[in-house]
């Protein structure tokens, strides 16, 4: 086509040419530039494109941005209102370390008054200590002194044996002279109607006379010779009575100082054992204080474990804070130095540089950036700081409370010393009882001393009554030859024969007053000894009242023991009868409690079938990851509490066993304890022996048996069991009760027939009437404890047995469910479309498990069956043993009515019981919400302990920047103080040399005066000499003067 251009062209002039020519220039150069334009244009528009894609990727993460920071703001808030509540948790740790302090100083101002105290009570003690070491020298000086006494008083007696002796001789020496006086006084008679007689024929007779008065002088003189053996035994006896009542006198002081001693010595022993017992007071008071302390740093290291377990978990928070912080800002820092470059790499790929706005904007967002991250690492510095003034406040109070318990076991150990110091003195007063024991045992040697003389002087009474008629004799006597010394007076030179009756008279005479002072100085002898033993008597009735007082104080503790001891005894006799009663309705109980728990264990095994089934379901569900996950936790939730139920229902059969085979054996010990009666009844009591059968239940029959045993099922077996086991055991006890009751009736009646009837009038009738009833009772309820022994031992193996195996198998089906539910997690997470027939599968594993668990309980129940034919053949053996039983039952029906009201009251009572029960759940369920509530108001309390930790951090750092001031101004104050202490210094050193100049000058001043004093003293006397010569001169002229007037009156010098 180019050929049709240039034809219109060849026929125009050249100028037209030429502009056509630069118009088509034009035209090309316009055309490129236009194509280059809509190049550019192009590049624009996918530039903008990127950057609208680019805006909106940054939009995205500003807004990403956005939240980020919000989420810091409400975590930074969450912090200020953590560090708002830990401050305040410090301000109230504040509080309470202040009151602990306030408490530390009172209780240190009490231990020191505590201390105070106790050095006052440790100087009395050394000071009661002392008293009472002079007291045990003035025990063994007054031991000595016994001794001495008791010496003493072994010589008197024998020296009163020996006057014993001595009187026994003189009383007999008198009645051999009372005879020979009597023989002489008939002589005299005699001689005196012969001498009337021979008066006319007195001169054929004279030679006869004088050979009778040569006889009457010789037996005179031997006469006179005795009665002066006689006075000289009466004055040694007189210089004996002397002595032995000076040593009676001595004795007597003796033992009265012995006595006031003595009475000292138990005042004293009162004092200190009153001084114990205050000093014990104030030892327990201390052990209380001492207690309540231990008790106070108890919680106070409580206190101080809950702020190390606070500040652990803050430092963890702390930990994890940064850590997640450090994370964040690194991840951010990352993102934008990405962004950056991705942002640098598109403005070199579209070949022009980014504007210096947005430079600028993401510089300042870089710095932003950088800033919350100065920001949050300057946050956890300061919380570092925080921790380290937590550490060293709870280093200091830990130290404190180390420095209290030191201190504390300090005064424990000083007061465990005064305690031992206390039973050291204790022992030392129990020494003293036993030295005033001793000194009972010598006081009763007194006292048998005393009895020996009393008895001395009963013998001197007897011979003084002896004496006392010969004393009466004696005193006619004296007054007859009184008369006839008078009329020989008068009569001067009368007859011879006269003097000679007189002579006669008077010698008896004389030897009966002889007699008569012994005797009364013996009465007088013994009446001393008499007045010395009642004082004796006196001092003893004083020390036995003493000594039985505090015998009393100190056996006091043991009557009472005894008393309770007797109180017991007659308590347990007393109760011993109503004991049994008690008994049987305790087994009666336990029985209802055995139902009571059986019909727990059946709920826990209905909720572990419960259980079980909900798991099945959960096991073939098939639901998404989701759903499967909670279903998981709901199968483990599950899982967990069938394990916990089927522990509880095991726990339930041994408390149940348990409690059976305790009563079931405390009965059978109980029954022997019966029979052992029944045997000393019988052996007492005539025609009582009866022949023991054997006993079997009652109303029992061998249909109702063995049908329930015949039949498949169980459970109406056992409860028929279980009903028959409670009849029986109730009809036994009541049987065994009303027997003992009647056996006691019919030994009383028999005790009080015995003592109106004769052994052969007796009837026979009345013995044996329910002494069959409990022996064949007894006999009865043996047989029925073993066998329900047995029974219970095999219920409690199957038990078990059935218990672990259900438990194993449920461990490994769940387990191997587990494992297939994982596999099949992972199957689905891999292969998603195999995942249906993974489900269809599970199903028909779901369906076939179930028949597996149904044959493994077929299994079970057969083993059942098994067990139950041996307990059958079990029930065989007690039928033929209860058939030789059956003629008994009619006696026994009268029991069996008792026995139903008594269950019937039982009942009504169990009903109580429950009831109360259901209450005590209701108050449990009510507690345990008050429980919850309290929970909730700790945690609301925590919440404001951290709080307030925040708080007392904040405090404390004021307290510190306080504190750095505080010691700033005491340090400039110690440097003033050290500038004003040199300048006193220097002061002081000037004044000291001023001080020794004033020394000297005082100390010349001083020896000067000393030498002026002496001078002046030297003066005066030299003046007082002075004055002495003037005075001799003055006298000297006065004499002078004298001497004139004389010369002149006298006219001398004329």
């Amino acid at each position: 086509m180019s050929w049709a251009k240039d034809e219109w062209k060849q026929e125009l002039p050249p100028k037209a040419l030429q502009k056509i020519c630069d118009m088509e220039k034009e035209y090309e150069n316009l055309q490129r530039l236009r194509q280059q334009q809509d190049l550019k244009i192009d590049g624009y528009v996918t530039a903008l494109e990127k950057g609208k894609i680019d805006l909106e990727e940054e939009r995205s993460s500003s807004a990403v941005l956005q939240k980020e920071v919000q989420e810091l703001t409400i975590k930074v808030s969450n912090l200020e209102a953590k560090e708002e509540r830990y401050a305040n948790e410090i301000k109230n740790k504040e509080k309470a370390v202040e009151y602990g302090e306030e408490l530390l100083e009172k209780a240190r101002h009490k231990l020191k008054v505590e201390n105070e105290k106790v050095m006052e009570l440790e100087k009395s003690l050394e000071q009661e200590r002392s008293e009472a070491e002079k007291y045990g020298e003035r025990s063994e000086k007054m031991s000595v002194e016994v001794g001495k006494l008791k010496q003493e008083k072994a010589h008197i007696s024998k020296e009163n044996e020996n006057y014993k002796e001595r009187l026994g001789a003189l009383t007999k020496e008198l009645q051999t002279l009372r005879q020979i006086i009597s023989e002489n006084e008939q002589k005299a008679m005699k001689v005196a109607q012969e001498s009337e007689k021979d008066n006319d024929e007195s001169c054929h007779q004279e030679p006869v006379a004088m050979g009778s008065r040569s006889d009457a002088h010789a037996f005179l003189d031997i006469l006179k010779k005795e009665n002066r053996t006689l006075l000289r035994d009466l004055e040694q006896l007189k210089l004996q009575r002397e002595q032995m009542k000076s040593i009676i006198e001595e004795k007597t002081n003796e033992i009265e100082r012995s006595a006031t001693k003595v009475a000292e010595m138990r005042i004293e022993v009162q004092d200190l054992r009153r001084e114990l017992k205050t000093s014990k007071g104030k030892v327990s008071k201390l052990e209380g204080t001492v207690e309540s302390r231990d008790r106070e740093l108890g919680n106070l290291k409580e206190k101080v474990a809950k702020y190390k377990v606070n500040e652990e978990r803050m430092k963890n928070e702390i930990k994890t804070l940064t850590w997640k912080n450090q994370l964040e800002a690194q991840n951010k820092h990352d993102e934008l130095v990405e962004q950056s470059k991705r942002l640098e790499t598109a403005d070199v790929e579209k070949g022009r540089r980014p504007s210096d706005s947005e430079n600028h904007a993401e510089e300042s967002k870089v710095a932003a950036m950088e800033d919350k991250i100065c920001q949050l690492s300057k946050e956890n510095e300061s919380l570092h700081e925080q921790l380290r003034c937590l550490r060293e406040i709870n280093s200091a109070l830990a130290e404190n409370a180390q420095e209290k318990d030191n201190r504390l076991k300090l005064y424990y150990n000083e007061k465990h010393d005064e305690i031992k110091k206390e039973e050291a003195r204790l022992e030392r007063v129990e020494n003293l009882l036993l030295e005033n024991g001793r000194l009972k045992e010598r006081v009763r040697e007194l006292e048998n001393e005393e009895r020996t003389s009393s008895a001395s002087v009963n013998v001197c009474a007897r011979c003084k009554q002896e004496m006392m008629p010969n004393d009466d004799n004696s005193s006619q006597k004296n007054s007859g030859a009184d008369k006839k010394e008078r009329t020989l007076g008068s009569e001067d030179g009368a007859d011879e024969k006269m003097v000679t009756c007189k002579d006669v008279v008077s010698t008896p005479e004389e030897v009966d007053g002889t007699t008569n002072e012994a005797m009364t100085d013996n009465m007088e002898v013994d009446e001393g000894l008499q007045v010395n033993g009642k004082s004796l008597q006196t001092a003893a009735g004083v020390d036995k009242e003493q000594v039985t007082y505090l015998e009393h104080r100190y056996q006091g503790l043991n009557k009472d023991a005894e008393d309770d001891d007797i109180d017991v005894i007659s308590c347990a006799t007393t109760e011993h009868n109503s004991s049994l009663q008690h008994k049987i309705l305790q087994v009666l109980l336990s029985l209802s409690t055995i139902q009571m728990e059986h019909e727990m264990v059946l709920r826990g095994v209905n909720k572990c079938y419960s259980t079980v089934k909900r798991i099945k379901q959960v096991l073939n569900s098939q639901v998404s990851d989701t759903e499967n996950q909670d279903s998981m936790s709901k199968l483990y939730f599950d899982v967990d509490c069938l394990f916990s139920q089927l522990n509880s229902a095991k726990a339930i059969g041994q408390r149940c066993t348990t409690s059976v085979k305790s009563q079931i054996d405390s009965i059978a010990g109980y029954l022997e304890k019966i029979k052992e009666i029944d045997r000393d009844v019988h052996d007492d009591l005539k025609g009582s022996r009866s022949p023991e059968r054997e006993l079997s239940w009652d109303n029992f029959e061998s249909e109702r048996a063995f049908q329930t045993f015949k039949e498949a099922t169980v459970d109406p077996l056992v409860k028929q069991i279980e009903d028959e086991v409670e009849d029986t055991l109730a009809k036994d006890c009541m049987s065994n009760l009303q027997a003992t009751t009647s056996k006691q009736n019919d030994l009383r009646k028999g005790s009080q027939t015995n003592k109106q009837m004769n052994p052969i009038d007796r009837p026979d009738s009345a013995e044996p009437e329910c002494k069959p009833h409990v022996t064949e009772n007894a006999l009865e309820f043996d047989d029925f404890v073993d066998v329900f022994r047995n029974l219970m031992e095999e219920s409690n193996d199957l038990l078990s047995e059935r218990m672990e195996s259900l438990l194993q198998h449920f461990e490994t089906n769940m387990l191997k469910n587990i494992a297939e539910i994982q596999k099949e997690r992972q199957n689905k997470q891999k292969f998603p479309k195999s995942a249906e027939n993974s489900s269809r599968e599970e199903d028909d594993t779901a369906v076939v498990n179930p028949g597996k668990e149904e044959k493994h309980i077929f299994e079970e129940l057969e083993l059942m069956k098994k067990k139950i034919c041996g307990v059958q053949k079990l029930v065989k053996h007690l039928m033929s043993s209860i058939e030789l039983t059956k003629q008994e039952k009619e006696e026994t029906h009268s029991h069996i009515d008792i026995l139903t009201t008594q269950m019937r009251n039982m009942s009504s009572h169990h009903d109580m019981r429950y009831t109360e029960l259901e209450r005590t759940l209701r108050t449990a369920s009510e507690r345990e919400l008050t429980l919850q509530r309290q929970i909730n108001d700790l945690q609301t309390a925590k919440e404001d302990m951290s709080c307030n930790y925040k708080e007392s951090l904040d405090n404390l750092r004021q307290k510190e920047q306080e504190l750095a001031k505080l010691l700033q101004e005491i340090r400039n104050i110690q440097a003033k103080s050290k500038e004003n202490e040199q300048k006193l210094k220097n002061k002081i050193e000037v004044l000291q040399g001023e001080k020794t100049c004033v020394w000297h000058d005082y100390m010349e001043a001083s020896k000067e005066a000393r030498e002026r004093k002496n001078e002046i003293e030297s003066l005066v006397a030299k003046m007082k000499k002075t004055e002495v010569s003037l005075m001799s001169l003055f006298n000297t002229i006065g004499n002078i003067d004298d001497f004139l007037q004389r010369a002149k009156e006298m006219n001398l010098f004329q």
